[in-house]
């Protein structure tokens, strides 16, 4: 998964590339700008991680949740 961000500022979130034709899966549907952008590969790519590592920053924020919650009773 790729986090990138367009030349006006927006950012999206890159679900899936498909690496022989590459067509790319995004967390929203993208306005004709950022499909402009993406077909001309007008982007910048600001964060890159694997399944492994987003399932591990989403414990982390469980387990800060879980901690917040215990703190405040």
């Amino acid at each position: 998964m790729k986090k990138i961000r367009f030349p006006d500022g927006s950012e999206a979130l890159i679900i899936m590339e498909d690496e022989r034709t590459g067509a790319k899966l995004l967390d929203r549907k993208p306005d004709k700008n950022q499909l402009m952008w993406l077909s001309l590969g007008k982007y910048e790519v600001v964060d890159e991680f694997t399944l492994e590592e987003l399932e591990k920053r989403l414990e982390e924020k469980e387990i800060q949740k879980e901690r917040k919650e215990e703190n405040s009773e």
